[in-house]
């Protein structure tokens, strides 16, 4: 029987076809590989989140939540338990012990193997910054409270200021009534306890209306960690430089301009493996000076307003990649604003990404992006809390990136329909006997596609976008489930080896930009 009648067969078709084409060998493209992300898995966090720390905290080896949310929703900050498969539990309230208290950190602090929770807020010091130690069972002690100054928290961060190996606290308190601000360090025991708060900046914080940002990392790259801050009332964003004695020394510029951080969301991290770690916000990259400030560096730009931001490993190629959290317009406290998304930049590990960029998901209004490995396959995943009036307001966006060597890359050139775009996810060693999979995900709703397979890439306009596979035979239409998904598979047959195909959906739709939708292209090589 011809492929091309394999292709219209029903029932097992299309898992014939697809291992009939196998036997077809051609030449290898050189392609580059696409991050690729599956559509975000959606679980209930409470309403209004507007932060969101992923971390073992029962035990069972999977990943749960603890959200944090705007302070007019109702209840206080929230666990929810990993289910598995990037899905979490619904949410169960935390008794952080006081009104107006929100979550920083998860860490070990006293060193038993359990996570502990930093928070901070509320009017009673020492209480406004505490540490609930874990029982590793999903329940947190009463706070312990560090913060003996009589100011309020703006922020608070951990790191190893000292070089004993335990984790310290870094504070940053706002000015109240009219005494200023300052920023002071606690040093932890190890235990769980921490010594009196050490002052490192004694007056500066204007507090009132402005905000401020803290963030912690090794900015001079002598191996202890430094402290950063930016400002929304000022052009001072100035580095605290560890000295690994428990004292502080304020970084001065030096030879040549430095450039101020600005931006409320950031993160420190080496983007160019000098061993120092730069500031990536929402829209920049700005590489550190071996003084520990910051020089100009990329500019990322956005046509949506970037307002999070993330950074991992996203390709396994050892080199971090920028998540950026994207807003569809500058309100960011309207609740039923559901305009957003995500997107991914590939770093190259010179302190740039390639700022083309891989938009993986909508995601509506994403305050706040964590990343962990939340199905535990050993691939970096982003968790978005969302600014929703809704409970559905974590949005977990699953790794399916093509690890380096993998019988599958991903070319990209999707185009989108009304649901976003489609995406084609493979799966397998393509060894004779061992099981593989295709499926199409984020098609229209109830809809239908096809499947075109080709001999060799095409890589040609049609439609308004780019088949990529030339279109030696297809099969379809295959109608589509209530979520736009599809899914086959197999065991893989014999005779096949050397042979290179490649795969892309098309789906004729009425309501799409231009009447079509089709999935990023996929090249298979068998070994």
């Amino acid at each position: 029987m011809s492929i091309r009648a394999l292709m219209h067969r029903s029932s097992s078709g299309p898992v014939r076809a697809l291992c009939a084409a196998f036997v077809l060998t051609a030449s290898f493209s050189s392609a580059s590989a696409q991050i690729v992300f599956e559509p975000p898995v959606d679980s209930d966090g409470g309403n209004h989140a507007v932060r969101v720390l992923v971390g073992d905290v029962d035990g069972d080896r999977i990943p749960d939540a603890l959200t944090a949310h705007e302070f007019f929703s109702v209840g206080d900050a929230t666990l929810s338990r990993g289910l598995g498969g990037g899905a979490f539990g619904p949410p169960s309230t935390i008794a952080l012990g006081e009104a107006g208290r929100t979550l920083r950190h998860l860490a070990d602090f006293d060193e038993d193997g359990d996570l502990d929770l930093l928070t901070i807020g509320g009017n009673v010091p020492p209480l406004n910054v505490a540490v609930l130690l874990g029982d590793g069972l999903g329940g947190f002690g009463p706070p312990l409270g560090i913060n003996s100054n009589q100011k309020g928290p703006i922020d608070a961060e951990v790191g190893d200021f000292d070089g004993d190996d335990h984790l310290d606290v870094a504070i940053l308190n706002e000015a109240v009534l009219f005494l200023p601000g300052d920023l002071v360090v606690v040093f932890g025991n190890g235990d769980g306890t921490f010594g009196r708060p050490v002052a490192v900046e004694a007056s500066h914080f204007d507090g009132f209306s402005t905000e401020h940002v803290m963030r912690v990392g090794d900015t001079t790259g002598d191996g202890f960690d430094d402290i950063t801050y930016s400002s929304s009332a000022s052009f001072f964003t100035p580095t605290y430089v560890s000295n690994g004695d428990g004292t502080f020394t304020q970084a001065t510029c030096g030879p040549g301009t430095c450039t101020p951080i600005l931006d409320l969301a950031y993160e420190l991290v080496d983007m160019n493996g000098d061993g120092r770690a730069d500031a990536v916000t929402p829209d920049r990259i700005l590489i550190a000076k071996p003084s520990g400030m910051f020089s100009a560096g990329q500019f990322i730009g956005s046509t949506f307003v970037p307002i999070a931001v993330g950074v991992g490993d996203f390709d396994g190629d050892g080199l971090p990649d920028v998540a950026v959290g994207r807003n569809g317009t500058f309100t960011e406290t309207d609740p039923n604003e559901t305009l957003g998304d995500v997107m991914v930049y590939r770093g190259l590990g010179d302190g740039t990404v390639d700022t083309a960029g891989v938009m993986v998901s909508h995601v509506a209004q994403p305050r706040w992006l964590a990343v962990a490995d939340a199905d535990v396959d050993g691939r970096q995943d982003i968790v978005a809390a969302r600014f929703q009036n809704a409970g559905n307001s974590l949005s977990t966006l699953l790794n399916f990136t093509y690890a380096p060597g993998s019988a599958w890359l991903d070319l990209g050139n999707a185009l989108p329909g009304s649901n976003g775009a489609p995406i084609l996810l493979a799966d397998g060693t393509l060894i004779v006997g061992e099981p593989y999979s295709v499926s199409l995900k984020n098609g229209l709703p109830n809809g239908a596609g096809k499947l075109f397979v080709g001999l060799t890439p095409l890589f040609a306009p049609f439609k308004q976008g780019v088949m990529v596979p030339r279109p030696d035979v297809f099969f379809g239409p295959v109608p589509l489930d209530a979520t736009g998904s599809v899914s086959f598979g197999g065991a893989f047959p014999p005779g096949a080896s050397g042979a290179t195909i490649w795969l892309q959906w098309w789906l004729p739709e009425s309501g799409g930009p231009v009447g079509w939708a089709a999935s990023s292209g996929v090249r298979a090589q068998v070994p």
